[in-house]
């Protein structure tokens, strides 16, 4: 059971990667590699120190899930909606 969580969570975190760098460089998105990395790195990062906060174990592919969620929705072309 914990292998098929460990498995979809980094199919989910493929899937995320593959999705936000065809936006970003076949449909223009209005994201650069930069600021989703940083998103990306920030979720992490907040992930980390809260964890040590509260003494529980650090994962960082819910963060980097939650991460590259919200750098493909920042990456939405503000002109075309």
């Amino acid at each position: 059971m914990a292998h098929e969580t460990i498995r979809s969570a980094l199919y989910q975190i493929g899937a995320l990667t593959v999705l936000l760098l065809y936006g970003i460089f076949a449909l223009n998105f209005d994201v650069t590699v930069f600021r989703a990395v940083l998103l990306v790195g920030t979720a992490i990062a907040t992930q980390a120190i809260c964890s040590r906060i509260k003494h529980v174990a650090f994962d960082p592919r819910s963060a980097a899930i939650s991460g590259l969620s919200l750098s493909c929705c920042c990456a939405v072309n503000r002109s075309r909606c």
